[in-house]
């Protein structure tokens, strides 16, 4: 069963730009149990979701989705890919998903809503949860990271170049510093091996203009700072304890440094006394669990039972 989409725009916080954003539901809408809202990654798009949408949707949830700031349709030039703001860039991605989450509320009033964010986006699903955890039933962390310490040395120096080469400054120089270390224990065939295992995903994600785009120095700086506002030692003890949490990631995931990173924000939380919490990790896969052939079944079906359970 196809799902009904819906396009539709609203404006972003920052000012920037008009906000796309899609709704899927089922056929017959009484069927919706529960909302889940999705903040995509870096450099991608709202439309690499649609078949994740799709078997949520076969299975009585509506979904929500919006291209982030300086992503997708969000835009309003080539320009302003990969930009977010002069000051604080990252908190428009967050601010802009609650106006979609009022959004979808509106549209589906009384209905839980889960928040399932992937790579950069779930840096925004841990923001977003940490400040609107009363308005939502469950959190997903999909091919997250740890803390970093070189992020604030990353975010400096991309604020600098920023500073002294334009905002909008395109450096090849910080994406190697950020990304650099990625590929190196997959086969080389291309330069996003490290997204999957499944070489056609890789190929159309090359050949999609609105992916793996380089960020804007300022862009840059906003992610960095984006994970170190939930990396830090308040995020961790002062997460909301009664938020049921699913972290998934695949084994072979450099984001999370082969689950060493994906492990410490799960322990993290659970040092802190967060019990709701439920880890899993699929074995061999890469960053993009949901374009894998061999696990995408697998993470739908333990996403769809967790959801279940919490609602």
């Amino acid at each position: 069963m196809k799902a009904i989409k819906k396009e539709f725009t609203f404006k972003s916080v920052s000012g920037l730009a008009d906000i796309h954003a899609a709704s899927y539901k089922p056929e017959n809408e009484s069927s919706i149990k529960a909302v889940f809202q999705i903040a995509h990654g870096m450099a991608e798009h709202l439309e690499r979701y649609e078949a994740f949408a799709d078997v949520l949707c076969e299975n009585g949830f509506a979904v929500y989705i919006n291209d982030h700031l300086g992503h997708g349709q969000s835009i309003s030039s080539d320009d302003e890919l990969g930009y977010f703001g002069k000051k604080d860039g990252w908190k428009n991605f967050v601010e802009d998903c609650h106006t979609l989450l009022e959004i979808a509320k509106e549209e589906n009033p009384g209905k839980p809503v889960i928040f399932f964010g992937h790579s950069m986006g779930s840096f925004v699903s841990r923001s977003f949860s940490f400040k609107y955890a009363n308005e939502l039933s469950g959190a997903v962390f999909c091919g997250t990271s740890g803390p970093n310490p070189a992020a604030g040395m990353g975010a400096a120096i991309a604020a600098l170049i920023g500073k002294v080469k334009g905002t909008h400054h395109r450096s090849a120089f910080i994406d190697k510093l950020a990304f650099g270390a990625y590929n190196k224990k997959f086969e080389g065939r291309t330069a996003f091996d490290w997204l999957s295992r499944d070489n056609e995903q890789v190929d159309k994600y090359i050949a999609d203009s609105l992916c793996g785009f380089l960020f804007t120095a300022y862009g840059y700086r906003d992610m960095f700072n984006l994970l170190s506002s939930v990396s830090g030692k308040d995020w961790f003890e002062n997460y909301p304890k009664a938020l049921p949490v699913l972290i998934i990631s695949g084994s072979m995931d450099p984001v999370g440094a082969y689950t060493k990173g994906v492990k410490q924000v799960y322990d993290g939380l659970k040092n802190a006394g967060k019990d709701n919490i439920t880890m899993h990790i699929y074995e061999n896969a890469r960053h993009e669990i949901l374009n894998e052939k061999e696990c995408f079944e697998k993470v739908c079906s333990d996403v769809i039972s967790w959801a279940d359970s919490i609602v």
